[in-house]
């Protein structure tokens, strides 16, 4: 007989891991190592729980799925021959590489497994970061480019996070943990990965650790724009709330959070249940086998399906999730044809599945929200448009035209579409067919700008901002294009300068934009407007921006400032030869008395040298 199971840790040592798992819910963790990730639940050929309560204490996961499968799984099924999910938690005081899980697909072509995951923010310093999907118009030939110049992030979508919040990360999506977060993890039980870049750190050999970027490229997917968290959608319930994490075909995940005292038994449970304890007290009883286990903060507990007599007893102010995996296929030996199954109507699955939930968290009051969900769910069936829609082949060819005929009319109607974020003045609004040219024209300009073809590369991006002026990233386009040469046109210069304050208004002064306008500046030497920009706040800057704006103090005559903001230079930015050259200059005029001479001698034998430093010196 099965009874509820907790396990020992499994800890798993990496540079980009750190101690607060001990800290923050009182794991031993081995002395003198930075733990990056705690196995709870595992069932790894490399790593297999070991069962730390009750008379199948010293036995492992792996034997319990070899010996007792049914009674473990229920309804549920295996993984390869394994058991089918992997529960960890993650501590990341550095990022961990930036990577992707393949899908299904991708995995039977590469040989790896599939995997789709889900985080839950346990702890979160503050500003703390997840990184999820591509930035909105990242391209494949883009993101492949990023790779070879090592600015992969600048492609990634940031989600600012805190405790609490949850994110499931689906197979093809690319990310990385932000420094700062410790997250449950519940994920199929699978561990391939393929790493795109890892921040340049030694493995624990001392080399550093492989990549795999083919296998990455293939496995991404290139339409996952800035994806969000899980929506805070709750349902109020007599004893507290409860909201669904993830409803996927590996895995259903729910989050409970108590008010009062909160008891649940798993009377209905046909498959395990993975209980994850975030905040509070939660007691787990097994009235048949004796079991009473109490469960804190970062602590897990794996009810066998078979366990049916298990109850759970949640202190008021508790948070913990819920997570089981997904049931057998129907196909059986022995079961009908599908010619013989009665079709089921979508809505009646969706309906009996919420049912299934809702179950498993006790009964709804009446007219909650999920109470009224089902009463609806339960008239559609009675809907003549659903049904006409379902059983006529004309009427669904009528609405398909119908709607066929409104997105003609988005397209040829006045603009009627915001490109400029909300607030911003003045509205620019185009129409569907000017974002059309928009992004054709930008895909021009890409494929232009990779054959080396600046000039005509120029002439796209203008035209695709003339179709859609009020877009950031064809602005941040055409100031790179220029940026990438040293001698542009004259008119594409004027324009790229001109559209550096556009920039910065439609981005809200955005970091990353803040330094790729001082860069152009400073490459094209517009000295007054670096000064203007950066000077009022001197106190936040990047390196970059600090050499920046000490160049520009001096071009400025502002003196002074200049030698203020030299002092506060490190040795590392002051040996920069810009830099260096505007120091030599102020040694000559307004040095300290016995510096004129030194000043003089580099700066002549920087004219002398070669370009573009010759340029700078003469100048000087």
């Amino acid at each position: 007989m099965l009874y509820p199971l907790i396990f020992h840790p499994i800890f798993k040592q990496h540079p980009w891991g750190g101690r607060r798992i001990e800290r923050l819910f009182k794991k031993p963790l081995p002395p003198d190592i930075l733990v990056g990730e705690s196995w709870e639940i595992s069932d790894r050929a490399e790593a297999a729980s070991v069962i730390a309560n009750g008379p199948l204490a010293g036995r492992d996961l792996h034997w319990l799925i070899e010996n007792h499968c049914d009674e473990l799984l229920g309804l549920a099924e295996t993984r390869n021959g394994r058991f089918p999910l992997l529960v960890k938690i993650l501590d990341a005081t550095q990022a961990p590489s930036v990577q992707v899980h393949p899908s299904a697909a991708v995995a039977r072509k590469l040989g790896g497994e599939p995997k789709t995951e889900l985080w839950y923010v346990a702890y979160a310093e503050p500003g703390a970061l997840l990184y999820a999907g591509l930035r909105l118009g990242i391209r494949h030939l883009q993101f492949v480019r990023s790779i070879e110049e090592g600015s992969v992030m600048d492609c990634l979508h940031t989600v600012p996070v805190k405790a609490g919040d949850a994110m499931l990360v689906p197979a093809g999506r690319v990310h990385t943990i932000g420094p700062g977060n410790v997250i449950f993890e519940i994920q199929e039980n699978s561990d391939t990965t393929y790493r795109i870049y890892d921040w340049n750190r030694p493995g624990p050999d001392g080399k550093p650790r492989q990549l795999h970027i083919e296998q990455a490229i293939e496995a991404i997917d290139f339409e996952d724009f800035e994806p969000g968290l899980v929506p805070a959608d709750f349902t109020e319930q007599e004893h507290g709330r409860t909201r669904m994490l993830a409803d996927t075909d590996p895995f259903t995940i729910e989050e409970k959070q108590t008010s009062t005292s909160f008891p649940m038994d798993f009377r209905q449970a046909d498959r395990p249940t993975i209980l994850a304890v975030v905040s509070g007290l939660v007691r787990v009883r097994h009235a048949a086998s004796g079991t009473d286990i109490a469960l804190g903060p970062g602590q897990f507990c794996l009810v066998p399906a078979s366990a049916t007599d298990t109850n759970l007893q949640a202190d008021a102010q508790s948070t913990f999730l819920i997570a089981q995996p997904a049931a057998k296929s129907a196909s059986a030996p022995g079961a009908a044809s599908q010619s013989e199954r009665q079709i089921v109507p979508p809505w009646q699955v969706y309906e009996s599945r919420r049912r299934m939930q809702s179950e498993l968290a006790g009964p709804a009051p009446k007219w909650s929200w999920d109470h009224v969900k089902h009463r609806l769910a339960r008239r559609l069936v009675y809907s003549p448009f659903l049904r006409m829609l379902l059983l006529k082949f004309w009427f669904r060819m009528a609405v398909l035209a119908f709607f066929m005929a409104m997105l003609a009319l988005a397209i040829l109607l006045p603009p009627v579409w915001r490109s400029t974020p909300p607030g911003f003045m003045p509205v620019v609004k185009v129409s569907l067919l000017d974002k059309i040219q928009a992004r054709t024209l930008r895909r021009t300009a890409e494929r232009a700008t990779a054959a080396g073809n600046y000039r005509a590369a120029a002439e796209a991006w203008r035209a695709a901002l003339g179709n859609d002026m009020g877009s950031a990233e064809l602005t941040r386009g055409f100031i790179r294009n220029t940026l990438a040469q040293d001698q542009p046109d004259k008119a594409d210069l004027r324009s790229a300068l001109s559209l550096v304050p556009w920039l910065l208004r439609l981005s809200g002064t955005n970091h990353a934009d803040l330094e790729l306008s001082v860069q152009l500046l400073d490459k094209f030497q517009v000295y007054n407007q670096v000064y203007e920009l950066l000077a009022p706040m001197t106190n936040a800057l990047t390196p970059t921006l600090q050499l920046a704006l000490t160049k520009a103090a001096f071009f400025e005559n502002r003196i002074e400032e200049f030698l203020e903001y030299w002092q506060k230079l490190t040795p590392q930015q002051k040996e920069n030869p810009e830099a260096a050259l505007c120091y030599a200059a102020y040694l000559t005029t307004w040095g300290p008395e016995g510096t004129s001479l030194e000043g003089r001698n580099r700066l002549l034998a920087a004219a002398e040298g070669p370009q573009p430093l010759r340029n700078l010196a003469n100048r000087l």
